[in-house]
């Protein structure tokens, strides 16, 4: 299966006139993201997927070569499934086509990786191969006694347990693992491991109509939690299917911003947690002495080392010209965050950095050094401190996150967290 790119943020006329397929099935199922007032298409991960190919629109700071972009988005898709599995988004279920079904794909994967195809455990009659059956022995084998009368069964009967798969629960299973395979092989194939796929045709004698009805019968008899875990897996994913007709499921995510924050704290060292709670409070103060809490302040991220403070501003912008970068309320925002954790330092701490951090091809690449606030007479002195503009590598930073590590910091990251370093662009 092809594998077509596209960026996120692409304009929508552009995707309808080039892309109609897509732009409609977008329209079908993610209609927030393509009704909306918005030019361009919030999306990214997977968003159309036929007999021929997958279309996937990819984050900023993605290389434009061919080969890279494949490596990437299978990472991507990798770390999407971790984001769903860990990040809790209100109102999403695993059979709503956002980042919880290609986790609900990835489970389904993962179970057949751990535990293979379905299988009913039968006690089966055998001959010396098991438990003896010594009621069924005496009734149907011929005795031979030995010279002090004990009796000798030539053919003893015996029982034993027997994994039967020829069920119809694996049946619908094999068949929902042929189809991710088909259309999602060329991300998920790591979740199968060593495990290959199972093919298509094994459940031909029940109507896909009637499997849902059939898998919630069955709930009823089901007690293993293994198998009621995979029927529920398994309606999940075929309720997400049911009517949906051309291009197949989608799974991505519209609010990328949310994840690369989210990203940006797990995969970068030395983040230190907990600051949020002790950062000054806005109280509203009635006329007896009475207040009322008004707000919190959120910090994104706080780095630490040996005494040395860095505010990061998670921002998802391209940051390429000051028309694509945060505007006037995230700048003095982030400049309010600092004056409030230079309050609650103690006497002769250095003072924290403070950064927005963004999305970029390399680490390091950007335009920007800082952002500041100043009188529009450049040469009056400087009232504010500036806010530094750091540009980290997309892939590197989504790579580490789906393979669960820290980014190596040696450099950009470790001149941040020193004294007296310079602004890191």
């Amino acid at each position: 299966m092809a594998i077509r790119f596209l960026p996120d943020r692409v304009p929508k006329a552009v995707l309808f006139a080039e892309y109609p397929e897509v732009a409609e099935n977008l329209s079908r199922r993610k209609a927030a993201v393509m009704e909306n007032s918005r030019e361009t298409v919030a999306w990214v991960g997977i968003a159309h997927v036929d007999s021929d190919n997958s279309t996937v629109f990819l984050p900023h700071g993605v290389s434009e070569s061919s080969a890279g972009q494949d490596r990437f988005a299978e990472k991507l898709m990798r770390a999407i499934v971790r984001f769903a599995r860990e990040y809790s988004r209100p109102g999403e279920g695993r059979s709503s086509e956002g980042p919880n079904h290609a986790a609900l794909l990835a489970e389904l994967a993962t179970d057949y990786r751990e535990n293979g195809l379905f299988s009913q455990r039968k006690r089966i009659q055998t001959s010396a191969d098991g438990k003896p059956d010594w009621a069924r022995t005496v009734k149907r084998s011929i005795v031979y006694p030995m010279d002090d009368g004990t009796p000798i069964f030539l053919d003893l009967k015996t029982t034993k347990l027997s994994a039967e798969t020829s069920n119809l629960i694996a049946m619908i299973q094999s068949e929902v693992l042929a189809e991710i395979d088909k259309n999602h092989g060329w991300w998920i194939a790591s979740y199968f491991g060593n495990r290959k796929p199972p093919k298509r045709g094994a459940a031909r004698g029940l109507a896909r109509s009637k499997w849902i009805k059939f898998l919630r019968l069955t709930l009823r008899m089901l007690f293993e939690q293994r198998a009621v875990r995979l029927v529920h897996l398994l309606i999940d994913y075929l309720e997400s299917k049911a009517g949906r007709g051309a291009g197949q499921t989608i799974c991505g995510i519209s609010d990328f911003s949310t994840m690369w924050e989210e990203m940006l704290r797990k995969a970068l060292p030395n983040v230190d947690e907990g600051w949020n709670s002790k950062l000054p409070r806005a109280y509203y103060y009635q006329s007896n002495g009475s207040r009322h809490e008004g707000g919190r302040m959120e910090i994104d991220i706080v780095l630490r080392r040996t005494g040395h403070f860095c505010i990061l501003d998670a921002k998802y912008y391209k940051a390429t010209s000051s028309n694509v970068s945060p505007g006037m309320p995230d700048v003095s925002k982030q400049i309010m965050y600092q004056m409030a954790f230079e309050s609650i330092q103690g006497e002769g701490t250095p003072p924290p950095k403070n950064a927005f951090i963004f999305p970029a091809r390399e680490t390091g690449a950007g335009p920007f050094q800082r952002v500041e606030i100043t009188d529009q007479d450049p040469t009056k002195a400087r009232r504010f401190k500036p806010v530094d503009c750091l540009y980290v590598s997309t892939a590197e930073i989504i790579e580490a996150y789906a393979e669960r590590r820290k980014i190596d910091g040696s450099g950009w990251l470790d001149g941040l967290l020193s004294a007296g370093a310079p602004a890191i662009s």
